[in-house]
């Protein structure tokens, strides 16, 4: 296929060039994480079947990084948010392996800079967008 045709409305190619560019951009002190993280997003909304494999091959482990600091606020946080819900709606099975590796980067971080709330709203909020497993690990 070419790069100009389209599938969901995006350029196939698109998220197979984007995504591994934007990896560096996932950074808590680099003030595009909010874009980047609401490209990713649209980009796992727009494309899910092309999207997915990118992130979650790449600049997943990145974005664990940036749910545990203390620094990630506002519209940063509020983005994450929105890009968990994406990649959980792309693979429903995804949630019951990111939640463990949210925790497990979390615990590694550095006490003084980390902040449990962030990361147990990414949580909450993955838990939320998930319409099977982890609702169902619950009530197990």
């Amino acid at each position: 296929m070419s790069l100009f045709s389209y599938q969901s409305g995006i350029p196939t190619g698109l998220p197979a060039s984007l995504v591994p560019q934007v990896k560096t951009d996932i950074l808590t002190s680099d003030i595009s994480l909010p874009s980047t993280l609401l490209a990713l997003s649209l980009l796992l909304e727009l494309a899910p079947s092309v999207t997915f494999p990118e992130v979650e091959y790449d600049p997943l482990n990145n974005i664990y990084n940036a749910t545990h600091p203390a620094l990630i606020s506002g519209l940063a946080l509020e983005s994450l948010f929105r890009f968990c819900a994406a990649l959980v709606q792309a693979d429903n099975q995804i949630a019951t392996r990111i939640v463990p590796n949210l925790i497990i980067s979390a615990e590694k971080a550095q006490k003084a800079e980390m902040s449990p709330a962030n990361v147990a709203k990414c949580v909450t909020q993955l838990v939320k967008s998930d319409h099977g497993e982890l609702q169902n690990m619950g009530s197990t």
